[in-house]
C-alpha cells in the first residue's frame, strides 16, 4: 500500500495528464458522433383531440357543413437539417350514410369528407410540399377536417339529419395521416398514424 501511495505521489502529474487526455478523447468522439448524426424527426402531437367544431346550414344547394382544426407539431432532435414531405390525411371513420323518409318520399343522405393541411399562415400544404426543420427545431401545421352532409335531391330538400345528432350518436372521428421524414441514415421513412378526434360542435 505504501508503494502504491508513493507511486501515485511520484507520478500524479503524468496520471492526471493521461486521465485528461482520455476524457478529452471521449468528449471529442461524442462531439464528432453528434455532428455526424443526421436528422431525427418525429410528430409530437398524437391525440386524442377534442377540437371545437363549427356547423352551419348551406342554402344553395341545400346541405350542411361541419369543420374542425387540429394543430400538429413536428420536431427535429438531430444535429442536421431535415425535412417532412408527402403529408396527407384521409377520414377513415365514421362513414355517415343512411336512408330518410319525409312526406312519404324516401331519399338518401350521406356525408362527404376532406382533409386539408396548411401552415400557420394558412398557406396550403400538399403532397409535394416540404417542411424544413433545422437541427433542434420544431414546426407546426394546421389540419382542417371538413364534412358536408348532402341529400340525394339537394335542390328540393335540406338533409334531415344534423351534425349535432350525428356527432352525439357517433362522435369519434378517425383520420389516417401519412408523411415522410428524413432519418439519420439519410433516407426518407414513411410514417402512418391514426389520429382520433372527438369534435365539440358549436353553432
Amino acid at each position: 500500500m505504501a508503494f502504491d501511495l508513493q507511486y501515485l505521489a511520484d507520478n500524479w502529474f503524468n496520471i492526471a495528464v493521461t486521465a485528461f487526455t482520455v476524457v478529452s478523447s471521449i468528449i471529442a468522439y461524442l462531439t464528432f458522433r453528434d455532428s455526424r448524426r443526421g436528422p431525427e424527426i418525429a410528430m409530437l402531437t398524437s391525440g386524442p383531440f377534442t377540437p371545437v367544431a363549427y356547423a352551419q346550414d348551406i342554402d344553395s344547394p341545400f346541405s350542411r357543413n361541419m369543420f374542425f382544426r387540429i394543430p400538429l407539431v413536428f420536431q427535429n432532435t438531430g444535429a442536421r437539417v431535415g425535412a417532412v414531405i408527402g403529408l396527407s390525411g384521409l377520414v377513415k371513420e365514421p362513414e355517415w350514410k343512411f336512408d330518410t323518409t319525409r312526406d312519404g318520399i324516401r331519399s338518401k343522405e350521406w356525408a362527404e369528407s376532406s382533409v386539408t393541411l396548411s401552415s400557420k399562415g394558412f398557406q396550403h400544404i400538399d403532397l409535394v410540399s416540404s417542411l424544413e426543420l433545422r437541427e433542434n427545431d420544431s414546426v407546426s401545421i394546421i389540419m382542417t377536417v371538413n364534412f358536408t352532409l348532402k341529400n340525394s335531391v339537394p335542390e328540393k330538400r335540406r338533409p334531415e339529419k344534423t351534425f349535432q345528432e350525428l356527432v352525439k350518436s357517433q362522435g369519434r372521428v378517425v383520420i389516417a395521416f401519412q408523411y415522410q421524414a428524413s432519418t439519420s441514415k439519410g433516407k426518407l421513412e414513411i410514417k402512418n398514424i391514426e389520429l382520433v378526434a372527438y369534435p365539440n360542435i358549436i353553432g
